[in-house]
């Protein structure tokens, strides 16, 4: 009988002291051995740490357990850079603070990855969204469509899996390194890697109670945002964000044009998709940092000329010119998932 690898269970926290609780209950009740827990705080100000402390004094199970508690805030890319230090597994398998994950999680996380022979680097679920309290607020299917996330689709756009569902093969990190400690978006910046050497595999079972609730860092943020300086404020930071998962895949793709030479053709056509991306972000930095009509028109003409598309020009042009029509219809937030008809992408 083959013996089963050991797998790491990473659980992220920072100031989530009224769920965090629950969450480290869904750690510990993980069916899968053997396998490492390793949580990992960012300095909460809050008693999220003093909760975790507390519920892992009560656990008696075989699980082992690392607790990490950062001397500062660093953000969640440089958490994550530190966990794939303090870690083993060879499959990571992550969570956030304010998220349940269901029991068999890893068990099933694991039978997709032993069934792909090494090919599969990132596997995601479905999730069940819920609300502060536990209340459903969607059964399931709000999960990205598994058949866009090829990497030609990837490459054109900023997408990913959902990142309360996310586990990676370690390789990812063996492979390209660190992300950049700028990435907000690490389940956009994992995947592309992954989609570089690998495939990307969904499952389409719910998995994770994935909660929404008004300190989610980007919904909760936008879904406060009352004035046109609040909604610039907004959009600076995740524009700042976005350039900073170009600049890393910018990176990631020079590794892989040293790695692998022969495929520099394909490669050169990712390499001036991020190169777009990248000056489209930028294009939205000047545009969001301007204080003058002249200087924003400018910003536009100029990005018009250069064939940015006139979807996004029009969303810009709102911005800046009808930001209050733009908060109103509340344009500026995520569009609600598509409910998508059950089919099995893998066998679950």
């Amino acid at each position: 009988m083959k013996t089963k690898p050991v797998l790491t269970f990473a659980l992220f926290t920072f100031n989530q002291e009224k769920f965090v609780a629950e969450a480290v209950r869904g750690a510990l009740g993980q069916t899968y051995s053997p396998l490492e827990i390793v949580i990992s705080d960012d300095y909460s100000t809050d008693s999220t740490f003093e909760v975790i402390e507390k519920e892992i004094a009560a656990y008696t199970g075989r699980h082992t357990i690392h607790l990490n508690r950062n001397t500062k805030n660093i953000g969640l890319a440089a958490s994550i850079n530190k966990v794939m230090k303090l870690s083993r597994g060879q499959l990571i398998v992550v969570a956030a603070g304010d998220d349940i994950s269901l029991p068999h999680r890893v068990e099933k996380t694991y039978q997709i990855f032993s069934r792909s022979e090494n090919i599969v680097l990132s596997i995601y679920s479905d999730a069940i969204i819920i609300d502060e309290n536990g209340k459903t607020l969607s059964e399931n299917h709000v999960a990205p469509d598994p058949q866009k996330l090829t990497l030609n689709w990837l490459s054109k756009r900023l997408g990913g899996v959902l990142g309360c569902s996310h586990a990676w093969d370690r390789r990812v990190f063996d492979l390209f390194g660190p992300i950049d400690e700028d990435v907000i978006r690490e389940d956009v910046v994992i995947p592309f890697r992954s989609a570089l050497v690998g495939e990307i595999r969904f499952c389409n079972e719910p998995l994770v109670l994935y909660r929404h609730h008004s300190n989610n860092k980007w919904i909760g943020e936008l879904e406060r945002v009352r004035t046109s300086e609040e909604l610039r404020a907004s959009l600076l930071r995740l524009s700042d964000g976005n350039v900073a998962i170009y600049k890393n895949r910018l990176r990631d793709l020079g590794i892989m044009f040293r790695l692998y030479p022969e495929q520099q053709i394909q490669l050169k056509h990712f390499a001036d998709d991020a190169l777009k991306g990248l000056r489209e972000m930028e294009d939205e930095r000047r545009l969001l940092l301007s204080s003058s009509v002249i200087k924003r028109t400018a910003v536009i003409l100029g990005a018009y000329w250069r064939g940015t598309s006139l979807r996004k020009l029009a969303r810009w042009s709102l911005i800046s010119f009808l930001p209050q029509l733009y908060l109103k219809h509340k344009l500026y937030l995520p569009t609600k998932p598509r409910m998508r008809q059950q089919r099995s992408v893998e066998p679950v």
